[in-house]
């Protein structure tokens, strides 16, 4: 049998990105970057309750998240799109020229 490559994420997500058209990737990174960069925020201090650790705990992870995911994605969905451009124009440049 033959064994599967491990892949990361970024692989994945690369990957995936270079299957579909170039500016699709664009979009992708510009999307991508907005939500997360909403999501990556600082939050105001306020006083902590009683019994609100744990949503703060997760507040605070997806925060820190978002903070790293708002570069790292978009990065690697712009890494996908030139891959799918350079695809594209392989494609056009292969294609046999018609004569008359």
């Amino acid at each position: 049998m033959s064994r599967r490559r491990k892949t990361s994420g970024a692989d994945a997500v690369t990957d995936l990105v270079a299957k579909l058209p170039w500016w699709v990737g664009v979009v992708l990174a510009v999307v991508a970057y907005v939500g997360l960069h909403r999501l990556a925020v600082p939050m105001a201090a306020t006083p902590l309750q009683p019994g609100q650790a744990g949503a703060l705990v997760v507040r605070t992870l997806i925060q820190s998240m978002a903070s790293v995911g708002q570069y790292l994605i978009p990065f690697f969905c712009l890494l996908g799109a030139a891959l799918s451009a350079y695809r594209q124009r392989e494609r056009r440049d292969i294609r046999p020229k018609r004569t008359p």
